[in-house]
């Protein structure tokens, strides 16, 4: 068993998109356009958890609480003619989390593992847009289940499935997400090479919903980047493998190194 403590300073950089000038558009009357003066966002994160190893499992409890400075969000304001929104991302006050998280694993078989993850937390937003004042706070939960399945030295096969939780925003609510992803391996020419299949979006689910909610108006839309499921196929030879794998139990064995990970020479 581990008792753990942990802190970090982590930053979330702008994205080109949101930041460039340039404006698209969803029809004639709703426009987007990024904010050139957008900051980066930080987020002091502090987390103590307690970690138990099992023979052929673990499980991981953690509580956490994050401070982000200049959140990053997505704020709709209307034009000056009233008939038309302009979405832009902009920086707000400050946004403060608490939660809890459950990760788990476990080995069933020799050929089926089967990995967890919950995430339950209360998160408060706050801030300022425009000489409005802006305040979401909600109460909500992603969970993530991850199958591992091998037959034999035939194949590998993974079933994840992703779910999150309906969420408040300083301007209305997203909607609940599932996804199902699947993926599927084979080794060839004496593991030299692989073939893997992935199957992207499964039930066509992967759709953001989203109800605005301002002073002027309300909204509801629908974005999805692609429509139906995702087939990627990829073919995956592995050039000189026998000399790596050589090599690396020359490293592990002592055989050939000079005990700090360099080569003998001649």
């Amino acid at each position: 068993s581990q008792l753990q403590l942990s802190y970090s300073r982590r930053i979330n950089r702008p994205r080109y998109r949101d930041l460039s000038p340039l404006s698209s558009f969803t029809n004639n009357r709703n426009f987007r356009v990024g904010n050139p003066e957008l900051q980066p966002e930080f987020t002091d994160s502090y987390e103590l958890g307690y970690l138990q190893n099992f023979d052929n499992s673990s499980i991981y409890y953690g509580v956490y609480y994050r401070h982000t400075n200049d959140p990053i969000q997505r704020v709709n304001r209307p034009a000056d003619d009233n008939n038309v929104v302009v979405s832009r991302e902009e920086n707000l006050g400050v946004q403060n989390s608490y939660g809890i998280e459950v990760n788990a694993n476990q080995d069933f078989t020799e050929w089926y593992r089967l990995t967890g993850n919950f995430n339950f937390y209360r998160q408060v937003t706050e801030g300022e847009a425009y000489g409005e004042q802006l305040y979401a706070e909600t109460v909500t939960f992603s969970t993530r289940i991850s199958n591992n399945i091998k037959i034999k030295d035939f194949l590998t096969a993974q079933v994840n499935l992703n779910y999150r939780a309906p969420e408040n925003r300083t301007q209305g609510r997203r909607e609940a997400i599932t996804v199902l992803d699947l993926g599927f391996t084979r080794d060839l020419l004496n593991k030299k090479g692989s073939l893997a299949l992935s199957i992207r979006d499964l039930l066509n689910s992967r759709k953001y919903r989203f109800e605005t909610e301002t002073s002027n108006y309300i909204a509801e839309s629908e974005w999805q980047w692609r429509r139906g499921p995702q087939f990627v196929l990829t073919l995956n030879y592995r050039l000189n493998q026998t000399d790596r794998d050589q090599r690396k139990g020359e490293r592990d064995s002592g055989e050939g190194y000079d005990g700090e990970g360099n080569d003998f020479k001649p």
